[in-house]
């Protein structure tokens, strides 16, 4: 269940992933009226869900979980052949950004998807086409 509504998409950073999966959740509030959520992971992490839905992340590497900022935060401009508009003050995207460790001590909420531990809050918007990031 924790996983409903959620686009995955791995070698995220290696294949410079982020403006990719951020319109695949601009396409699925847009056109589904989904509040849209996507994880992105680094080839060198893994996100291991518990029973909870405390997401644990191991490894060396990153991941990233993409949240709509709010029902109401849909793309401002998603329409086929012309370029995604989705910035909402510049904070269209709630994003945490989190390194994996060999023990498991770093940690996202999957029920809430409000909050975690041993990363970063930012923000992903798109002007133009274009992928922006703010903090």
């Amino acid at each position: 269940p924790y996983l409903s509504d959620v686009v995955t998409d791995s070698h995220f950073d290696n294949r410079d992933r982020h403006g990719r999966l951020t319109t695949f959740l601009a396409r699925m509030s847009h056109d589904k009226g989904i509040l849209a959520r996507g994880i992105g992971l680094d080839e060198s992490a893994a996100v291991c869900i518990e029973p909870n839905g405390i997401g644990i992340i191991y490894g060396t590497g990153t991941a990233y979980f993409l949240n709509q900022n709010g029902i109401d935060s849909t793309p401002e401009t998603c329409l086929s052949g012309s370029r995604l508009d989705w910035y909402r003050n510049q904070r269209a995207v709630r994003v945490y950004k989190v390194k994996g460790t060999n023990d498991g001590s770093n940690m996202f909420d999957l029920k809430t998807w409000a909050y975690g531990s041993g990363g970063l809050h930012l923000y992903y918007y798109v002007r133009n086409g274009v992928l922006h990031v703010a903090y």
